[in-house]
């Protein structure tokens, strides 16, 4: 996702948590500060997560795989929670569960290069098919042009009228029929100004 406001906040609140804990060394503030203001900071990360991960978990499965695990780090922190405010006696999970959600990210992580490299290919695949199909459609284009100009020069080489085209400034165009040339007893007319042409010929009246 685009990057928003909140990102850009919440990343510097962490900022911020990094630096306290870098220049103070009091393990009183430290206790007081991680229970009052740092864990209930990560709970703007974790509304975050779940956000993104619930609006991907139909279409992604990579989505589905990261909530599920996040659930469950969820769930052994809250049994840790407990177990710390004694008010049950447990076996302490956070860090399995943190090693759980961080072999998810792995294994996301390994999907998505396996997916990439199989589209890489597909994408070289079907450029060469295509590479292939465009250039044959060139051969065939150019056949075609080929074949087309040969009818025309046939056409303008064997018709009796003087048969030509001309340019905004009056000037004949190089293609032009034989008996053109024929006309004026003169050849190579290709760029030559009609206007000029016709007085050579034709008297001043």
């Amino acid at each position: 996702k685009r990057h928003t406001i909140f990102n850009y906040v919440f990343l510097g609140i962490s900022g911020v948590h990094f630096l306290v804990f870098l220049v103070s060394n009091n393990y009183v503030f430290w206790d007081t500060y991680n229970q009052w203001v740092q864990i209930p900071s990560w709970a703007l990360g974790v509304v975050l997560a779940f956000i993104i991960l619930i609006s991907k978990f139909k279409k992604e499965k990579d989505a589905r795989l990261i909530l599920y695990s996040l659930v469950i780090l969820l769930a052994t922190m809250l049994n840790d929670i407990l177990l710390n405010m004694a008010l049950y006696n447990f076996v302490r999970l956070t860090s399995y569960g943190f090693v759980f959600y961080i072999l998810a990210i792995a294994a996301t992580l390994s999907n998505r290069f396996v997916r990439l490299n199989t589209e890489v290919e597909d994408l070289n695949r079907n450029l060469e098919n295509r590479v292939e199909e465009r250039t044959e459609a060139l051969n065939n284009s150019v056949v075609d042009l080929e074949a087309a100009k040969s009818e025309t020069d046939n056409l303008l080489q064997n018709v009796q009228e003087g048969i030509f085209l001309l340019t905004p400034d009056l000037a004949i165009g190089d293609h032009h029929s034989a008996m053109l040339e024929t006309i004026f007893a003169r050849e190579e007319l290709g760029g030559t100004n009609l206007v000029d042409l016709l007085m050579e010929v034709a008297d001043q009246k």
